[in-house]
């Protein structure tokens, strides 16, 4: 029982998540972060005003300001230098939490000390529920300061009072560590469907390489960047004849195969392909070695060719691809390119197939 409840603790697959997810939680933790630390601010103005208008609520105004000067120069800071830095994040995340346990721990057993500390009782429950952290974390952290919270209030505060503090204060560490925990695995599940969501969005269910619309948008995003482009359009030679002879399953057998061995060689070289319909694919290359277009697809028809998928119906013997290719220095037009590898690709077709054939690029 012991062991289950410190696994449960143990924070194994958090780190997973943090480390798939840690922009998201970034920008979720600066967020919250944010808001935090001008929401103290301001209701620290309204207090300091109150008392320096009225004289009503008998805070020490000297440390009220010096804590909202604390917050302000942190809010300061990381709204200039922490938005897109993890660590600066979570300095300044661990200096404002810190700082303002601080605070609450000093106001409610000094300031406060003829009544139990609401405020605080608020603070443990709710910083389990709105930070991204492993849960272990939160509690190691809660835990610390409940003890100096509770020795403040043995020191400061009647009895009565004290023995409230102490039990209130153990009932909200619980109540905060287990919907926190419950939080969490909730934005787990959030996150890993919106993962999932962008994935189908993004990747062809059946060989998991880009779909044309993501293909698309990738060399969209190459050509704003780069002048030097190449461009191939691929098609699986006589694959409606062999689909009819074989099957369909050991057709998308087939179209996995040869997306997995164009995969493997564009990743290795840092460029991309998808697959543009069919038995289609559209495979780009780009910046100073965009001309090993040639030998990055004759590479591919060698593994192609080790492969060994049998097709009584090809010449060859087995399952061939066609290619045709195109390169350019300056052009910024998708359709252009794309319709002139095509031009390669039907030239390959129609001069006895398992060819790559390049083809210039008209200028005009």
């Amino acid at each position: 029982m012991f062991k289950k409840i410190l696994n449960w603790f143990d924070g194994g697959y958090d780190k997973e998540f943090y480390n798939k997810h840690k922009n998201i939680i970034l920008k979720s933790n600066s967020k919250i972060i944010g808001i935090g630390l001008i929401s103290i601010s301001i209701f620290l103005v309204g207090f300091l005003v109150v008392e320096l208008t009225t004289n009503a609520m008998g805070i020490n105004v000297t440390a009220f300001a010096i804590m909202l000067g604390i917050f302000l120069v942190l809010f300061a800071i990381h709204m200039l230098a922490t938005r897109k830095s993890y660590v600066g994040t979570l300095i300044i995340s661990s200096i404002f939490i810190t700082s303002f346990t601080a605070f609450l721990i000093f106001e409610e057993t000094i300031f406060r000390a003829n009544r139990v500390a609401v405020i605080y009782y608020v603070f443990l429950i709710t910083l389990p529920i709105t930070l991204i952290a492993p849960p272990y974390a939160i509690l190691n952290y809660n835990v610390v300061s409940l003890i100096v919270f509770v020795i403040m209030s043995y020191i400061h505060k009647e009895p009565s009072i004290f023995i409230q503090d102490l039990l209130f204060g153990l009932c909200c560490l619980l109540a905060g560590t287990f919907l926190g925990r419950y939080t969490l695995f909730n934005t787990f599940e959030g996150y890993d469907l919106r993962d999932k969501l962008e994935y189908q969005s993004r990747y062809d269910p059946l060989t998991n390489i880009y779909n044309r619309r993501a293909g698309h948008k990738k060399l969209e995003e190459v050509m704003a960047s780069e002048d030097k482009i190449a461009l191939a359009m691929i098609d699986i030679d006589d694959f409606k004849r062999y689909n009819d002879t074989y099957g369909h399953v050991k057709g998308d057998e087939v179209l996995r195969t040869i997306a997995s061995i164009f995969l493997y060689h564009c990743k290795k070289q840092g460029f991309f392909v998808s697959r543009f319909g069919g038995e289609e694919f559209l495979l780009v290359t780009y910046g100073p070695n965009m001309e090993i277009m040639k030998s990055l697809l004759e590479e591919c028809a060698k593994d192609m060719k080790l492969a060994h998928i049998e097709d009584m119906n090809s010449k060859y013997g087995t399952v061939t691809f066609s290619a045709g290719y195109t390169m350019t220095y300056s052009c910024k037009d998708i359709s252009k390119l794309v319709d002139t590898a095509d031009k390669g690709l039907y030239t390959a077709k129609n001069s006895g197939k398992n060819l790559i054939i390049f083809q210039e690029l008209e200028i005009e």
